[in-house]
């Protein structure tokens, strides 16, 4: 009798196990359907037949740190510390000098931290799980680095820079076009920013800079690349790109003509230049994509597991013991929030999980409630917001403005000038004034009792979005703070937009990654020469009008790293600028006045994250009651330079008292 036992990284068993997940008809796979409910059961006999079977659950241990520095962010206060700290059952037990904890406990064992930094875990507050597993199964086409995931170096918190450009994406699309299975007719690809296509700018003799012009990719440009990969023979392959933001999407004739076909439409659903924006474009093609490419490629259901499974062991290698995710359910519906349920409370995660219900309209999410079912609302995996998303990406231009692009993408901002709202503003435009979907939605959401988290990329967007909580709450004082309504990314804050945020108890999340990896592109090509990128992810103003700010790496837009995050607050370098924009061997700096200082930046990773994700009953402080969920790092970010704190190795991750991460 075999022993061998169904596990994640089996391809014989995530084809048997989850293969029926997909129905096609043999004679034509454009008929294939993706069946969610069957994944759920599929999904759920896995996670259950590997945790029986393969999975073994770090114990928890009784011990005594010491040796170090324990700073441990009581009350938010970043200079309290101690000398010792006892964990026992999950929980931390008991703090102070280390002769008084071993009194108490004289049968914990010690851990001498060996002059190294203890912190409560640190959090990742605003990611997408379900979709980024499902993109690293595709060809990867982001401006960064390779990951140790993806065989590189595990530099993938850095640049490809200079040599990130449209011919050298081309080229790698050629080639997996051609290596394409002759089963095989769709190509999926994630993560090409035509925003961070080098040369971003160029200077004349002068020394003043100008944008190089946009490149996205079209149509004809896609068609030529199947084209030169069929060979004479053929060509049939069907091509769907992501760009990096998620706001925008590639597709050459083939993908149009497939979705036609398998809609039994009369014309193609969306622009024929191949250029989708937004779920209404992206979501019809992204649908028949998806179906057509899990009857071609069945296993590509199950490396959604094996993905998710890599992304928290890298999260938890950089000291994350909290991910939440943005839009729950928006990828697979119930399925996505049962698997995810499931590995995070059988600690098959390894972390704790939560997020917000992902929101178009008011009619969705009927079965559950900000209570209810319970197992949605436990410790280890809490849905405590709603998700709206009201615009676009400023990066992709599709981030809605008060003012027109500049320097616009003719493919994009001809049809938007003012980039993309999402609720269908009467003629064309809003007249500043709040659309009434979206206040309706909002203000539905929050009588329903729950916290809302709203993306707001451009600077109209906001105004709308403060606007639409400003009638939600009835303009009461501080009547945000009791839910802790959140404003997502919240790029473009104006000084007005910061007092509205302090009267209405509103807190901010910023993508900071915005102006480390985009900066210089914001000031000198998204916005060239408006003084409105001084405005871009202003920690130190959030700070000065006392707003509970948090860092979020929007994960997939940018890499997992709070550390990365903390650096990037606290120098505000953008490193995306070209060497010859450096001053004294380092990126130049946008905006110094909005530098956060390193203590803010580690109670926004830790202190406030969890209270803004509603888990601060549970960690965010290393004080007696809460979880013993803690990190240990090589070095004290409140003592060394920030500049490379992302590169400061996690000796240690503890998650209920479990150690969950150790280096080889």
């Amino acid at each position: 009798m075999s022993s061998h036992h169904p596990h994640l990284g089996c391809a014989c068993c995530n084809y048997q196990l989850f293969g029926h997940a997909v129905q096609s008809d043999n004679n034509q796979s454009d008929n294939g359907i993706f069946n969610l409910d069957k994944l759920l059961i599929a999904a759920e006999h896995y996670i259950d037949d590997y945790i029986a079977n393969q999975f073994v659950r770090p114990p928890q241990q009784h011990k005594i740190f010491y040796g170090g520095t324990i700073r441990t962010l009581e009350s938010g206060d970043v200079n309290k510390t101690v000398e010792a700290v006892v964990i026992e059952h999950g929980q931390i037990v008991h703090t102070g000098s280390l002769t008084d904890c071993q009194n108490q406990y004289p049968h914990a064992d010690s851990e001498d931290l060996q002059g190294a930094c203890m912190l409560p875990g640190l959090i990742e507050p605003h990611v997408h799980l379900t979709p980024t597993a499902s993109f690293n199964a595709w060809l990867q086409l982001a401006p960064f680095r390779e990951g140790v995931e993806s065989g590189g170096d595990n530099n993938d918190q850095y640049l490809i820079g200079k040599d990130y450009n449209k011919k050298s994406v081309s080229a790698l699309l050629l080639k997996a076009a051609k290596a394409l299975p002759s089963h095989r007719k769709w190509l999926l690809a994630f993560g090409v920013d035509p925003s961070q296509f080098n040369p971003i700018t160029t200077t004349s003799a002068d020394g003043s800079v100008s944008p190089t012009p946009w490149e996205d990719f079209n149509c004809t440009e896609l068609d030529d690349i199947s084209k030169q990969a069929c060979s004479g023979k053929d060509d049939d392959i069907c091509i769907f790109i992501m760009n990096a933001s998620g706001h925008v999407a590639y597709v050459n004739t083939n993908a149009l003509e497939a979705v036609q076909r398998a809609q039994h439409a009369s014309k193609p659903p969306v622009n024929e230049n191949g250029i989708l924006l937004e779920s209404d474009q992206i979501g019809p093609v992204i649908k028949v994509a998806l179906e057509q490419y899990f009857v071609e490629h069945p296993q590509g259901i199950t490396e959604l597991f094996g993905n998710l499974q890599k992304i928290f062991k890298l999260a938890l290698s950089r000291g994350v013991t909290l991910m939440w995710d943005a839009a729950l359910g928006a990828s697979l519906k119930n399925a996505e929030l049962e698997i995810l349920s499931k590995m995070a409370s059988s600690g098959l995660a390894g972390l704790r999980l939560g997020g917000a219900l992902f929101y178009t309209s008011a009619d969705q999410w009927s079965k559950i409630t900000p209570t209810e079912p319970s197992h949605y609302h436990t410790d280890w995996f809490n849905i405590a917001h709603a998700k709206i998303v009201s615009d676009g990406s400023n990066q992709g231009l599709t981030g809605y403005q008060l003012t027109k692009y500049q320097f616009p993408d003719s493919n994009i901002n001809d049809e938007f000038p003012y980039g993309v709202w999402n609720f269908n503003p009467p003629d064309g435009e809003a007249d500043h004034q709040v659309e009434s979907p979206f206040l309706a939605l909002v203000s539905e959401l929050d009588t329903r009792g729950w916290s809302l988290m709203i993306h707001a990329n451009g600077t109209h967007a906001i105004n709308n979005t403060i606007m639409a909580y400003r009638d939600a709450l009835h303009n009461q004082e501080k009547a945000g703070l009791e839910k802790r309504h959140r404003i997502e990314h919240a790029s473009l804050l104006s000084d007005q937009n910061l007092a509205d945020m302090d009267y209405l108890g509103l807190s901010p999340s910023f993508l900071i990654g915005h102006v480390g990896y985009w900066g210089y592109t914001f000031k000198h090509k998204v916005f060239p020469q408006q003084s409105v990128v001084e405005h871009l992810d202003r920690t130190a103003s959030a700070t000065q009008h006392a707003l509970r700010y948090t860092l979020h790496s929007d994960h997939f837009v940018s890499p997992i790293g709070p550390l990365r995050m903390m650096e990037q607050a606290v120098t505000r370098m953008m490193e995306d600028a070209p060497e010859e924009a450096y001053q004294n061997g380092h990126p130049p700096v946008l905006n110094e006045q909005e530098c956060a200082t390193m203590a803010q930046a580690l109670r926004a990773a830790t202190y406030d994250a969890a209270w803004q994700c509603h888990m601060d009953h549970l960690i965010g402080e290393l004080v007696v009651g809460k979880q013993a969920d803690l990190v240990i790092l090589d070095e004290d970010p409140l003592t060394r330079p920030a500049v490379g704190l992302r590169d400061v190795p996690v000796r240690q991750t503890w998650v209920n008292g479990r150690l969950c991460y150790k280096p080889i």
